[in-house]
């Protein structure tokens, strides 16, 4: 809330100071009796006061834009992520269909299942009735054998009796005539018994075929019923599988919204690609003086962010030395203080290294946010070099334009100051001169001042008194290094007449 209250406080300051400028210009356009596009002086000052309250507006969005990186990261990926959300609902739903069908078939197997289970305990009391049929026909041939050995002995025994009978003679023979007709009446049970015997055999026979026939397809009917039970294993393994995708799934949707979510209304205090200091560190010093400059540059830079930000913790540091690792795309803390130092002495001999070949033996030193950093977040900052070579000599010529000196004052104020924001930048940061690094490329590093308008206000003096097309040239008014920056305090302008022929 306070981060907020600054911001709105600061913007009204910045609007009230375009407003009062645009104000005092158009004072100074009344008092001259200026005109612009050939309107009266007071419909001129009417005009700079309409462009000026563009120009509030304009700082206003570049501020919002600049400052909050949710509205920047909504206007560039609002609809891809919202897209993105669509599609993940649009598949969670499929998974969903897909996990109701196999649902489905799941059941639709378990009632299978159940069914063969049915059919199984059927055949299984069969297989019962049947091995009880085949144990009473087992029993039914036993006693018929017993009796078959009981008939033989009585035989026997009749034998034995009929040889006694023929030895006694004569006077037994009549009993021996009715123990013959109940020897062939034995016979005859005889053979009854073991007609009857065969038949059990054959009917005990097709019980034994028909118990391995139930057999086989009981056996059969297991195999079926394993083969279904691991149908119904593979189904469920699939099922879980499409539920442990639709799990995964959820997450990374829950995590996309919630990354959005914290994306958007997160409070971002450092943005990725936000420098927030620089240094020029000589290399001829040794090692040690080096590492104690570079460390020292970590303290101020910290104690910078502190001043920038109130309202982080004062006591604990809000900053910490990264390692960006390229192809896992992630940035890395050190571990220990042995990783840190490993660090930094990589740096030191990085530094010693490219200030070698210099004339100066200057290096730059920045330290740049590799991450958007939310409020109670440390930030984390990695060390950039660059040599700091001489870009522009005093004297030497910078960047040119050709403006026409027949224009009205507020137009050629626009074509200087279009020279400076991009003809003279574009064209010391093509020399080697190293901005500020900021996630808004239009940012200007150095704002001018009143004093300064005053000299542009001259310049645009100087091109009008011409009444022609004129080149501008921009030059170095002192050596300019690669640190730079480029501002008003270092640059002089020269303006040169030219023909008809060379203007464009």
């Amino acid at each position: 809330m306070t981060y907020t209250v600054l911001f709105i406080i600061t913007l009204i300051v910045v609007s009230g100071a375009i407003a009062y400028l645009g104000d005092l210009l158009g004072r100074r356009l009344g008092k001259r009796r200026l005109t612009l596009f050939g309107l009266r002086p007071r419909h001129t000052a009417v005009v700079v006061t309409t462009i000026t309250g563009m120009l509030i507006a304009g700082v206003v969005f570049a501020t919002l834009i600049t400052v909050s990186a949710s509205l920047r990261e909504v206007l560039l990926r609002g609809e891809r992520l919202i897209n993105d959300i669509e599609i993940y609902q649009s598949k969670n739903t499929e998974l969903s269909e897909k996990n109701k069908l196999l649902a489905e078939g799941n059941k639709s197997l378990q009632t299978r299942n159940k069914s063969l289970l049915s059919t199984r305990s059927k055949l299984a009391l069969e297989v019962e009735k049947k091995a009880d049929e085949v144990d009473q026909a087992i029993r039914a041939r036993d006693e018929a054998r017993k009796r078959v050995d009981e008939l033989q002995s009585d035989i026997r025994k009749s034998q034995i009796e009929l040889e006694r009978l023929r030895q006694s003679g004569k006077a037994t023979e009549e009993n021996l005539s009715r123990m013959t007709a109940s020897l062939e009446d034995k016979k005859a049970e005889l053979k009854v018994v073991r007609l009857d015997l065969e038949a059990k055999e054959k009917d005990l026979s097709v019980k034994l075929q028909e118990l391995v026939a139930k057999d086989i397809e009981l056996n059969k009917m297991d195999l079926m019923l394993k083969e279904k039970e691991r149908s119904i294993k593979d189904a469920e393994t699939t099922i879980a599988r499409h539920e442990n995708t639709i799990e995964t799934q959820k997450e990374q949707l829950m995590e996309a919204v919630q990354f959005r979510d914290t994306y958007f209304t997160g409070d971002v205090v450092l943005s990725f690609g936000q420098e927030i200091i620089r240094k020029v560190i000589d290399s001829s010093q040794s090692p040690e003086q080096i590492r104690t400059q570079l460390i020292g540059l970590f303290d101020e830079a910290d104690a910078q962010v502190k001043r920038m930000h109130p309202e982080l913790k004062q006591e604990t540091r809000v900053i910490r030395l990264a390692v960006v690792d390229t192809e896992k795309k992630v940035v890395l803390f050190p571990r220990n203080d042995n990783d840190i130092n490993t660090i930094i002495d990589k740096h030191v001999k990085a530094i010693v290294g490219i200030g070698h070949s210099l004339p100066d033996r200057g290096v730059i030193v920045r330290l740049v946010v590799v991450k958007n950093t939310l409020r109670d977040e440390i930030a984390p900052v990695e060390i950039n070099l660059y040599p700091n070579r001489l870009t522009f000599s005093q004297g030497q010529k910078i960047a040119s334009r050709i403006i026409d000196g027949k224009l009205s004052e507020g137009r050629i104020l626009l074509e200087v100051m279009d020279f400076l924001g991009q003809n003279v930048r574009m064209a010391a940061q093509s020399a080697g001169v190293q901005p500020v690094a900021s996630p808004n490329p239009d940012e200007v590093d150095e704002p001018i001042s009143g004093a300064q308008l005053d000299e542009i206000m001259e310049l645009v003096e100087m091109i009008r008194a011409g009444n022609k097309k004129v080149e501008v040239y921009a030059r170095a008014e002192k050596d300019i290094y690669a640190a730079g920056p480029i501002s008003l305090d270092n640059i002089e302008f020269i303006i040169s007449e030219i023909t008809t022929s060379a203007s464009r």
